[in-house]
């Protein structure tokens, strides 16, 4: 639609509006920056209410005219959440695609939906050919010369559109070619301006940069001054702490060691379960890590249990875990304690208590595995609901030989115990 045109003095948005109104078909031409093309405040044209192809496709889909989105040079339809609220119904428009390598058979298709738009409205056919000439005539003279300068195009469908004939068309040809003339001797003035802004920017920014970093340097090396002699304080502070902690740690070790001296209970013999590595996925999770455990169990000659211990690991991670199962006649609060051999001990709180066993973790560190290669007995210590120290005894002469093997099938360790209960039996 030509706004230039527009009589002087009448509201332009109520003309823009009539004149729409008159449209039996509107195509929008939506072409890659459509989205972002910019006015000279710097606001996106989609977004300003006085703009003229704001006002008229919004009166487009005000209206009922069939509003047919065309989309070219490979642009893709917007989406709701990128236009302002009257332009949002443009999305539920089904839109045409004129692609520069199929032009021929693109332009045949939106031909054909421009006649079922005119079809419905009852227009006669000569107008459908004038429709049919004015589509090839906007496409090769006002997309060239208006897309080509970033400005988003909206072309209406009128029932007043002519046919143009060759003189219209070298007009067309000459009009863009001075348009583009005229936009690139614009590009090269402003490339000018926007150099000598650049330089003087550049100019404004170093002096600038020299005053910040002189005085970011003057407050860094006072900042760094005063968190020296913090971290000085603090670290006295720290290290008479960490002494009067290690200081009452080891007098209540000392305690702990007399009173399970005096407290020794009596060793039921034991039959145990040699160590076995067992490793697997969650079959529930596609990308879940491999587990493993590395476990011994302790029975009584009775069959009845005594005492478990696993080492877990998972695949990939630093974590560790080393979780006991023991008896559930034990006191919940004091939690447990490990020891290897005479290394210090590990204390690990319950987490679960179900009516045949209780379970506790201890998160230990990388070390630990190599402590239990070389160790020679895994000491698990409760206090039992007789508020008596009860301690579990597990060999680990075998857990190098299971921890650096391959792991065990679970179907031949099943297997195995199988055939233990049998031959107790």
């Amino acid at each position: 639609m030509d706004v230039d045109n527009i009589p002087a003095g009448v509201d332009f948005v109520e003309h823009l509006s009539t004149q729409v109104a008159r449209c039996e078909v509107f195509l929008a031409v939506i072409g890659p920056r459509w989205l972002d093309a910019k006015d000279d405040s710097g606001r996106r044209r989609i977004e300003n209410a006085d703009d003229f192809v704001a006002i008229e496709i919004a009166a487009a889909l005000a209206g009922d005219i069939r509003v047919i989105p065309v989309l070219v040079d490979g642009a893709q339809m917007p989406k709701a959440v990128d236009l302002p609220e009257h332009l949002k119904p443009l999305v539920r428009r089904n839109a045409v695609e004129v692609r520069n390598a199929q032009f021929g058979r693109d332009a045949e298709a939106l031909a054909e939906k421009i006649r079922e738009g005119l079809k419905r409205r009852g227009a006669r056919q000569g107008r459908w050919v004038a429709a049919t000439a004015t589509l090839a005539a906007l496409f090769l003279g006002g997309w060239i010369g208006l897309y080509q300068m970033g400005v988003p195009v909206w072309i209406p469908w009128t029932s007043g559109a002519v046919q143009l004939g060759d003189s219209e068309k070298s007009k067309a040809d000459e009009d863009a070619r001075r348009i583009a003339d005229a936009k690139a001797t614009a590009d090269a003035d402003a490339k000018r301006r926007a150099d000598e802004a650049e330089r003087q920017r550049l100019a404004t920014l170093k002096a600038e940069k020299e005053r910040a970093d002189a005085e970011a340097k003057r407050r860094a090396d006072e900042a760094e001054r005063q968190r020296l002699a913090a971290l000085k304080a603090e670290k006295e502070r720290a290290d008479a702490e960490a002494k009067r902690r290690a200081d009452e740690a080891e007098q209540r070790r000392l305690a702990t060691l007399e009173a399970e001296k005096e407290h020794q209970p009596q060793q039921i013999p034991l039959v145990y379960s040699a160590w076995v590595k067992l490793c697997g996925k969650n079959p529930q999770g596609p990308n879940s890590k491999e587990l493993c455990q590395t476990m011994k169990e302790a029975h009584m000659e009775s069959g009845e249990f005594v005492a478990a211990a696993a080492l877990i690991e998972m695949a990939g991670e630093q974590k560790k875990i080393l979780q006991l199962i023991l008896p559930n006649r034990l006191l919940i609060p004091p939690g447990t304690r490990v020891t290897i051999d005479s290394n210090p001990p590990s204390d690990g709180p319950f987490i679960i208590c179900a009516p045949e066993f209780c379970m506790a973790q201890h998160e230990v560190t990388n070390d630990f595995p190599r402590k239990l290669k070389a160790g020679q007995t895994l000491k698990i210590q409760a206090i039992n609901d007789q508020k008596q120290t009860v301690s579990y005894l597990l060999p680990l002469a075998d857990f190098a030989k299971a921890y650096d093997g391959p792991p065990t099938d679970p179907k031949v360790l099943e297997e195995q115990r199988k055939q233990a209960q049998e031959k107790k039996r």
